[in-house]
């Protein structure tokens, strides 16, 4: 399975399927708010725009991909280097493509990058996000706690 999954350039023809991965990973918070479906509609869109321009103006440098697998896409992954460190700012899939492999092999290819780079990979993660054991699996560290992210971290020569 993640052995035929790519990754590409995010461009313009990407909005609609990025708007609905979006929705897809607050589906949970969503299901909690006392909004009709028309303002929960309205909310989803406010909230992607606002995502999505905060991180094209904060990381205008970043790589931002599109995952697919047998050319559809499925997933994105948004990297950056800053200050020295390589940074993954975003990774998200598709519900029915979660638990996969598709993310640890991602993680993994950004963990080859940083060493190739020879610099830390950081991320920064919900604190009851299911995925931090998988960061834990992969070597991450906690190097700081915030209000509700955590803030982990990657060293090859700490790690290894």
């Amino acid at each position: 399975m993640k052995e035929r999954c790519s990754i590409r350039s995010q461009s313009s023809d990407d909005f609609e399927f990025l708007h609905k991965l979006y929705q897809s990973t607050i589906e949970r918070e969503l299901s909690l708010l006392p909004f009709s479906e028309e303002q929960k509609i309205k909310f989803v869109e406010m909230q992607f725009n606002a995502q999505n321009r905060s991180c094209l103006e904060n990381f205008a440098d970043g790589e931002f991909f599109i995952i697919e697998y047998e050319n559809k896409p499925i997933g994105r992954i948004y990297r950056a280097m800053a200050d020295g460190i390589l940074h993954i700012i975003d990774i998200s899939i598709l519900p029915e493509w979660r638990n996969l492999g598709i993310g640890s092999s991602l993680i993994v290819q950004s963990q080859d990058l940083a060493e190739s780079r020879n610099v830390p990979l950081r991320l920064s993660v919900e604190k009851l996000n299911p995925a931090q054991h998988l960061y834990a699996r992969l070597g991450f560290e906690l190097i700081q706690e915030q209000a509700v992210f955590n803030v982990l971290e990657w060293r090859k020569d700490v790690f290894s």
